[in-house]
């Protein structure tokens, strides 16, 4: 009798543990699905040169991607033209040596449907050319604007000293591009041997890093003009703060780095989040991201930024195996915390990777890149190759579960495979990375079709 009374409890009991793992599946089964990606296109240089470092830098917004090529120039006798050149060949004929000048060029891209074509090719104005060099070196796009970075020309003058930074802004009406402004200015003076490291754009801002220093400038609406407005600091100096930077709206994020000899309070910080006071137009420090494992390490740290979501690859993370930490802001607080480790599932523990050498986030989708070359795992009792890859993650926005990464990898990787992945970028339904450093010449275009 008293089984007759527990079979009908223990049926329902199991029916009810069924039916709740059953919901749990139901809800997380988004966040675990695998969206399907296909590659849109293969982007090259039209530019002899362009074999050389084309797609050192590359960014996306909608359906226009922008590729920087530092090394487009004119093949030309470097000994009269005075030039640092990407190749030097000498000519048994003339005996002169020759070489690729390197003023620079930034490629313009418009997706439609399955394809992408070249839009416009922008150019250092030629006045310009002789005080400059490596346009395209660091790009950044938003909407209708985009801001490409060039160095200053390291020639007879290093101890010549610069108000301006060499950094153009082009903007698109219909579909032509023109030249906004050349040129913005700091309120102090640095010296030529000075080397932008990053730049972003969200707006009417742009934010770019210099070497231990981070700048924003504004636009002001009515006029188009670009005015300096910050520099940003953090509380203790870091060498390599500003490597990286990366702007959504009032907020940026901008790597940390190696601190100071003399300060070890900052040996954890990842990278450092500072907000615009939409009233008063200053900017303040709001936090500091600490990644979960307490290890300092001078690896180069890359960010990115989605609305409260933000993103810091530290490729040098267990011994170089490398990850992507994630953080989640309260709107209601503006408090940062903790939200994912992301790390690849294919490769082995110690395995030195360098993932998250390169991060994007849009929304609820982040890409990430690796810094270091594929090669054969050092572990003897397991030997195997792991591919460089680029990374995309998904997230399930009711629950906040990232899912198991897909792989990008294009029809002709194993061309590609030494350099595939330095940079990447994500808007909407596309990622762009990069193919693209020494001996290659080529950018990726994905497009997710699902």
């Amino acid at each position: 009798m008293l089984l007759v009374v527990i079979m009908p409890k223990l049926y329902f009991y199991l029916l009810g543990a069924v039916a709740l793992i059953a919901a749990v599946i139901a809800l997380v089964a988004p966040s675990l699905a695998k969206a399907q990606w296909v590659e849109q296109a293969k982007l090259v240089s039209d530019n002899e040169a362009g074999k050389y470092e084309f797609a050192q830098a590359v960014a996306i917004s909608g359906d226009t991607a922008v590729v920087g090529l530092p090394y487009y120039g004119e093949l030309t006798d470097i000994n009269n033209a005075g030039r640092i050149s990407a190749e030097v060949s000498r000519s048994g004929a003339t005996g002169k040596v020759m070489g690729w000048t390197n003023e620079g060029a930034a490629y313009v891209y418009r997706c439609s449907g399955s394809r992408c074509s070249l839009s416009a090719k922008l150019l250092m104005p030629k006045n310009q050319a002789d005080g400059y060099h490596e346009f395209g070196s660091e790009v950044a796009i938003d909407g209708d604007t985009i801001l490409v970075a060039a160095d200053a020309f390291r020639g007879e003058a290093l101890n010549e000293v610069l108000q301006y930074l060499p950094l153009y802004i082009f903007t698109r009406s219909r579909d032509s591009w023109s030249l906004q402004q050349s040129h913005l200015a700091l309120p102090y003076s640095l010296k030529a041997t000075y080397s932008i490291k990053s730049v972003a754009l969200s707006g009417d801002t742009a934010v770019v890093g210099i070497g231990g220093r981070t700048h924003v400038f504004h636009r002001h609406p009515s006029t188009g003009s670009w005015s300096y407005e910050a520099e940003l600091t953090p509380d203790t100096p870091t060498y390599g703060f500003g490597e990286a930077v990366a702007i959504d709206g009032d907020t940026i994020i901008v790597s940390g780095g190696t601190p100071s000899k003399t300060i070890t309070s900052n040996s954890t910080v990842a990278a450092f989040v500072f907000v615009r006071n939409s009233t008063t137009g200053s900017w303040s420090l709001q936090a500091q991201l600490v990644p979960f494992k307490n290890e300092n390490t001078s690896t180069r740290r890359t960010v990115a930024l989605s609305s409260n979501t933000a993103v810091v690859g530290l490729p040098g993370e267990s011994s170089d195996r490398g990850a992507a930490f994630v953080y989640e802001r309260n709107p209601a607080t503006g408090k940062w915390s903790k939200q994912a480790r992301l790390v690849p599932n294919d490769v082995l523990p110690f395995h030195q990777y360098g993932f998250g050498g390169s991060v994007g986030i849009d929304g609820n989708s982040i890409v990430v890149g690796v810094s270091l070359e594929h090669k054969a795992s050092p572990n003897w009792f397991q030997p195997h190759r792991v591919e460089k890859a680029v990374y995309v993650f998904e997230r399930n926005s009711r629950i906040g579960w990232w899912s198991q990464p897909v792989k990008l990898l294009p029809q002709d990787y194993k061309e590609v495979a030494r350099t595939y992945g330095k940079r990447v970028d994500i808007s909407g339904e596309r990622v762009i990375l990069s193919a693209g450093s020494i001996g290659t010449d080529s950018a990726y275009i994905f497009r997710r079709v699902n």
